[in-house]
């Protein structure tokens, strides 16, 4: 058995088919030349009998007849060709063009040590496809650089002939001196915004103190009542409350006071303004 599976594998990679394959598509071609026998057969009897239901059944037995023979004699056909033309005999060799050089005495120690390298390998392809689709990739943003550097020289030399048509020069020296005052200016503005916030809220807490009486309104007749508050079982307690909400609304004012001034100096168009803003 092991034998013929052997003689079969042999024949099917040589031929490029199955040996049982070729003898059906044989056996099919003879079955449809019966048939086309058959059909000619009736025609020619009803052409020159008439036909009839005689005629049909003698054209049905001779069909069946012919298949009967065809199989008993196609058997016989795909015994002999198996055993006979689609084999190899045990004591013959038979190396294909394609198998040159194969070893096929490997034990299977052999072959689990190359089935281990197969795996090394796989991984190593592996490995190399990832590494060349990340290539890829860097290769991608590299050309969008070196195009955005591109871009950016072509607008220096713009800037350099510029700068050679109004005579400025030399043009390392004349752009770190103006990285150097647009510093110094905003170190100024920084230090300016400081003092102003300073100066605000030296006025803010002046005016608070001028215009603000602590604990008492001013009613008809001079009279000063006290402000209504709160009362607690212990004068302390009420004392410590007040003095805790006049100072959180002193401080509420005073930012916002400082921040209304501030705003204004945002929109200052004059060098006045700013010393107005200044005076105390």
């Amino acid at each position: 058995m092991a034998e013929s599976t052997g003689n079969i594998e042999l024949m099917t990679e040589h031929f490029g088919f199955l040996p049982l394959s070729f003898i059906d598509d044989v056996i099919n071609a003879v079955n449809e030349l019966i048939y086309q026998v058959a059909q000619s057969l009736e025609i020619f009897l009803e052409q020159t009998t008439g036909g009839g239901e005689e005629t049909e059944q003698g054209i049905h037995q001779v069909e069946t007849l012919l298949e009967h023979a065809v199989d008993k004699n196609f058997d016989i056909f795909e015994l002999y060709t198996l055993k006979n033309i689609f084999t190899v005999p045990s004591d013959v060799t038979i190396i294909l063009p394609h198998q040159e050089g194969c070893n096929f005495n490997i034990d299977p120690s052999c072959e689990e040590k190359l089935d281990k390298e197969l795996e090394v390998m796989r991984k190593k392809l592996l490995t190399a496809k990832a590494f060349n689709h990340k290539l890829k990739k860097e290769m991608k943003i590299t050309d969008i650089r070196l195009a955005r550097y591109e871009k950016f020289h072509e607008q220096l030399s713009f800037l350099m002939v510029l700068a050679e048509n109004y005579k400025i020069s030399p043009i390392p020296d004349t752009m770190k001196l103006v990285s150097d005052q647009l510093n110094a200016v905003k170190n100024l503005i920084k230090l300016l915004r400081n003092q102003i916030t300073g100066i605000m809220m030296e006025r803010v807490l002046k005016k608070r103190k001028e215009n603000s009486e602590v604990g008492e309104i001013e009613v008809e007749g001079e009279e000063k009542i006290p402000k209504k508050r709160a009362k607690s079982n212990h004068p302390s307690d009420n004392n410590s409350e007040t003095c805790l909400e006049v100072k959180v609304e002193d401080d509420i004012e005073i930012k916002r006071s400082i921040s209304d001034e501030l705003m204004g100096t945002n929109k200052l168009e004059s060098l006045e303004e700013l010393q107005k803003i200044l005076e105390i």
